[in-house]
């Protein structure tokens, strides 16, 4: 398996999610369903990665594409819908994947070994909805 592919245009939350707001970093960009965390230190937003433990606390999933110093919108919980090659698995599990700002089924993960923090990112309850649920577990797949 590897990282999804999300056609970003397809990137729409349920009116019903959670929504929150942030800031771009410096010289940084997202694109729409990326996964996103929040550098606390200087307030900013920037693609989560699953190689530190800081990192690899996702705080939600871009909603629209946002450059350096930009304003960003990302999804913290609820229904996403997204178009994904290959499509979302009904009640499969997605976590933080390889990439940056990346998402992957669980079994990316699960084949690691001691190099990915695992964050689980939502379950997929449709072909193209994802219900984010985020959960870092700040430990290394052994």
């Amino acid at each position: 398996m590897s990282d999804l592919s999300i056609t970003t245009s397809s990137v729409i939350a349920d009116p019903a999610a959670s929504i929150d707001y942030g800031f771009m970093a410096p010289g940084v960009s997202v694109t729409a369903g990326m996964t996103v965390y929040k550098d606390v230190a200087n307030n900013v937003i920037l693609p989560a990665s699953n190689t530190s433990a800081v990192e690899s606390e996702v705080v939600g999933i871009a909603l629209h594409a946002a450059a350096g110093n930009q304003p960003i919108a990302y999804i913290t919980a609820g229904d996403l819908t997204m178009t994904t090659t290959p499509a979302l698995g009904v009640a499969s599990v997605y976590v933080l994947g390889n990439g940056t700002g990346t998402i992957s089924p669980t079994l990316d993960l699960d084949n690691s070994t001691g190099t990915r923090y695992g964050t689980v990112v939502g379950i997929g309850v449709a072909t193209n909805k994802l219900r984010v649920g985020l959960n870092a577990s700040d430990v290394q797949n052994p």
